[in-house]
């Protein structure tokens, strides 16, 4: 019996491993819908190489390259489309679902000549904002904790990615936004087979290389007072 279990639990390591790999190869995952897109039913879940479904938040692998730069990054709200898009921490296996207020299903402002989110959204898997750790940073007098939420990333490359796709990213810099009290940090990362990633390791290159990506990433800076707004 225990020779029986022992092999048992073998290959159901094996199954969790090669659906590990399957992921960080971007390969043999795909995403299954609920709900109409823009309603409150509205879920979408990570499916696996085996077909089950999978966790957003715990089976994306981090995949990070320290000597590239480089991470995993979830696509949770693409550019152009103004919807508030996020990994639910509360619903099992935790799918996309759009954000609410008050009962009401949340979207973004317009910030002019732009439609909706002026670069493409996400999070980085297997990372977390520690609401009970304290930090102080800069000039700010006051101690802030995280806000309980994975790390965000803003990708300022040229496509526009599809919600749920699984994309490997360089990490660029960062934004420490203060939300409601809270430390909110946004890493702005860019797709590594945008052409432009080969030609930037950080944020200060981008105006020499290309100044349609330098004016995305000036409106992010001055834009998140806008979106957290609504």
């Amino acid at each position: 019996m225990n020779a029986l279990t022992s092999k048992a639990r073998s290959i159901e390591r094996l199954k969790q491993t090669l659906n590990i790999l399957s992921i960080r190869n971007h390969r043999q995952f795909s995403t299954i819908q609920q709900g109409s897109k823009y309603t409150l039913g509205f879920k979408k879940y990570l499916t696996l190489l085996n077909g089950e479904v999978g966790s957003f938040f715990h089976d994306v692998p981090l995949d990070l390259n320290e000597h590239e730069k480089t991470v995993n990054m979830i696509v949770e709200v693409p550019r152009w489309t103004t919807g508030k898009f996020e990994i639910s921490k509360e619903l099992r296996f935790n799918p996309i679902v759009q954000d609410t207020k008050n009962g009401k299903l949340r979207f973004v402002n317009n910030i002019f000549p732009y439609h909706g989110y002026i670069h493409n959204y996400g999070a980085i898997p297997q990372t977390w904002e520690d609401p009970t750790i304290e930090h102080k940073l800069g000039k700010c007098d006051v101690a802030l904790k995280g806000d309980n939420d994975p790390l965000d990333c803003c990708e300022i490359g040229s496509d526009v990615l599809e919600m749920g796709s699984i994309k490997k990213v360089k990490v660029l810099g960062s934004l420490a936004l203060i939300d409601d009290g809270e430390l909110d940090w946004k890493v702005i990362v860019i797709d590594v087979n945008d052409p432009l990633s080969s030609k930037i390791d950080d944020l200060e290159k981008i105006e020499e290389f290309d100044v349609f990506h330098a004016v995305i990433l000036l409106i992010v800076i001055i834009s998140f007072h806008v979106i957290n707004s609504t």
